[in-house]
């Protein structure tokens, strides 16, 4: 179609000029006719750009495509021959690890750390950073297809070494540790021994509806009352776009884990390598509700608490691994 209009247009051009019996030589009408011509590829051009993004971007950012190495999907150190490997597990939806611009871990002083295989995974929001650049939205379909990545990140680490005949250990704190119960719900039991601190299992309904919606909330200090942001507000004057669109891809990928009721999902599962710490004053991811703890207690689940709020699961349990109180 564009072609032949292009042709129509040039010969249009030919008549008006003969027309008015303007004198070209042949040499100019050809370049003219060529001038014209030239624009017929710079649209088709574009043309195939806009077809290949439009196959290629069908969630507004780049997939997120996970790379045939499967050790790509951690950072890790130690002595590769050992016979256990211990993974770690960070808080997000993050774009980068802790671990990585600081080197440091809580888990460095328990027992024999140095002694392990030391692998920290990354969240699908590390391995494609793109997912906070998205374009026109950020809805609940991708959500749920970045907060399953992250499990399959967890399932793919687990998988890599317990395939190689390894004693393998997970730590999960906080976003990890809501992922550890999605990773058992979808993917089974495959570890030798889970850490879960500073997680839940049943996120109060209220809160998890205002993270689909891409609202952040808190708990107040005694663990259990929520205070929601005001939405009837506009947009913080003193945040640029970007930090809007980091907010929302974080709260809607806590949203679609925070929907699942896991201990329905898990209630016939042997949970007997789980340990679980929580804090009475997280407010963060706030207290383990009277009835997680009775459901934790039916399936003989050790559950550890301390007041050290968001931190001090994990500090819990390096004390409690240390004093030989939690047996790796």
């Amino acid at each position: 179609m564009f072609v032949k209009y292009l042709d129509i247009k040039i010969k249009l051009k030919i008549i008006i000029i003969m027309k008015k019996r303007t004198v070209i030589s042949a040499l100019s009408l050809c370049g003219l006719i060529i001038w014209f011509a030239s624009c017929e590829p710079k649209a088709s051009t574009q043309e195939s750009v806009s077809e290949v993004q439009s196959e290629t971007e069908p969630f507004n950012y780049e997939p997120t495509v996970f790379p045939k190495d499967t050790t790509k999907l951690w950072m890790g150190e130690g002595n590769i021959e050992s016979d256990t490997v211990f993974i770690v597990g960070e808080g997000g939806p993050h774009n980068q690890l802790y671990f990585e611009f600081s080197g440091k871990t809580v888990w460095s002083t328990i027992p024999n750390f140095f002694n392990y295989y030391r692998v920290h995974i990354f969240q699908s929001t590390m391995l494609n950073k793109d997912i906070y650049h998205w374009r026109e939205e950020f809805n609940e379909e991708m959500a749920i297809l970045e907060a399953d990545n992250s499990t399959e990140i967890l399932h793919r680490a687990i998988d890599y070494w317990k395939r190689r005949g390894k004693t393998v250990i997970v730590a999960g704190t906080s976003f990890t540790a809501i992922l550890i119960p999605h990773y058992l719900t979808t993917r089974g039991n495959h570890a030798d021994k889970y850490l879960m601190s500073a997680g839940r299992f049943d996120v109060p309904v209220e809160r998890w509806k205002h993270y689909l919606r891409g609202v952040n909330s808190r708990y107040d200090t005694d663990g259990k009352t929520l205070f929601y942001a005001d939405t009837t507000r506009g947009p913080n004057p003193f945040r640029g776009s970007y930090y809007f669109k980091v907010s929302k891809v974080k709260q809607m990928i806590k949203g679609v884990l925070g929907r699942y009721r896991y201990t329905e999902e898990l209630q016939d599962m042997d949970l007997s390598n789980l340990v679980v710490a929580y804090a009475t004053d997280d407010t963060k991811i706030g207290a383990l509700s009277e009835s997680e703890l009775e459901w934790l207690k039916n399936k003989n689940v050790p559950v550890y608490v301390t007041d050290g709020g968001h931190p001090g699961p994990d500090r819990k349990l390096v004390e409690l691994i240390t004093n030989g109180t939690v047996k790796l």
